[in-house]
């Protein structure tokens, strides 16, 4: 296929990015298709907005900024560059290059007004120029606010959202009436609060507090102005209890999570809704060990990545699974890569030497184990092909 895009002059000014809108026909594939090397990812290709192409007329490592449309919301539609999709594919974190799912940009998954409603209430539409339904909830931006005190501030979204900052003078004053937050005032431990009142509560202090809708649910903490940060971390799924973990909620998860490298860490410490980096240990290969977010296992499904062949194993490379292929693995020509790190699975054209007629020829190992192909020399004498020729003659 010959090589068509861009006039030098055009290539000059748009160097920095090479727009898939720019691009009248790919250029040939020298090693393997994005589709191929990466099928996971390329489910996330955009072909509505790929001007006709797809993930298999390009490259894994094409260097061309393509469209690509995230699962988790209908809006979540960007740019990304063809080679960072396939980096990001290989550390498990395609669905990552998303800036929606990211929080850097608005969408009705993601947008202010939508995950902190609360704080949509205290947005100065006036002095902002937009809607909090216009920007992320991850925004370091900095916009006005205004309590129901009256007091005006300007802050960082982000800073209100991840900080659970609030109101800079209700913060200062030495103490607030608890009735005016009567979804904080109904999980106040009467009891283990004794003498302090919640009329008059200080601000600078942490408190008993049981939940109102489980009583089991006790915690300490300080004064949290709104409803929503002020929420029985249990039942938000926050913290960890008897009723809530990754044991009780995800048995089958909980066998693989790895006994010594988590430390004092167990399944019953943890939330199935955890940011935290867990390591795992799958019973299918001694060295199947991995870590990952314990949310990412319980709301992606993610598995095994060694089972699924996306990390190398010793169970899963062709010195182990076919060991009939080793004595054909070009000894000079396939550089570092040997039959003890090339997973059986691999796209990648590989060199082989025949053992019985020394002919050379490039095959994926994919190819080679699933339909048992073998050199094509020696199979040309049975071939179709050559029974025509042979005939003619």
């Amino acid at each position: 296929m010959s090589i068509k895009s861009l006039s030098k002059k055009k290539r000059a000014k748009t160097k920095k990015a090479l727009f898939i809108e720019d691009v009248i026909e790919p250029s040939r594939i020298r090693t393997v298709s994005f589709a191929k090397a990466y099928p996971e990812a390329a489910t996330l290709w955009d072909h509505k907005r790929n001007c006709g192409f797809g993930p298999e007329d390009f490259s894994y490592a094409s260097s061309v900024r393509a469209w690509f449309k995230c699962p988790r919301g209908k809006d979540h539609k960007f740019r990304a560059y063809i080679i960072s999709m396939s980096r990001a594919a290989r550390n498990e974190t395609y669905s990552m290059g998303c800036g929606f799912c990211r929080g850097l940009k608005a969408s009705v998954t993601n947008n202010l007004a939508q995950r902190f409603p609360h704080l949509a209430k205290e947005w100065m539409v006036t002095k902002n120029g937009f809607k909090p339904d216009q920007i992320s909830s991850g925004s370091n931006k900095k916009v006005w606010w205004k309590c129901k005190c009256g007091n005006t501030w300007k802050t960082a979204i982000a800073h209100r959202t991840t900080s659970e900052s609030g109101c800079p003078k209700c913060n200062l004053g030495s103490s607030i009436d608890l009735r005016d937050y009567p979804e904080v005032l109904l999980d106040f431990d009467r009891v283990k609060n004794k003498g302090i009142d919640p009329h008059a509560l200080p601000t600078a202090g942490a408190y008993f507090w049981r939940c109102s809708m489980v009583k089991s649910h006790t915690w300490v903490s300080g004064f949290y102005r709104t409803s929503k940060q002020a929420r029985c971390p249990y039942c938000t799924n926050k913290k960890a209890s008897k009723e809530n973990n990754l044991k009780k909620s995800h048995p089958a998860l909980a066998k693989q999570w790895h006994k010594s490298k988590n430390k004092d860490l167990k399944p019953t410490d943890v939330t199935s809704g955890s940011s935290t980096r867990a390591w795992w240990q799958c019973s299918q290969g001694p060295d199947h060990e991995w870590q990952t977010k314990i949310a990412d296992r319980t709301n992606y499904k993610t598995d095994c990545p060694f089972c699924s062949f996306r990390r190398t194993s010793i169970t899963n490379v062709i010195s182990t699974v076919a060991p009939h292929l080793v004595k054909e693995w070009h000894a000079t020509k396939n550089g570092k890569v040997k039959p003890n790190n090339e997973r059986i699975s691999s796209r990648i054209k590989r060199w082989w030497l025949c053992s019985i007629c020394s002919h050379q020829w490039q095959a994926e190992p994919q190819r080679r184990i699933v339909r048992g192909s073998g050199c094509p020399r020696c199979a040309a004498p049975n071939s179709s092909k050559y029974s025509q020729k042979k005939r003619k003659a």
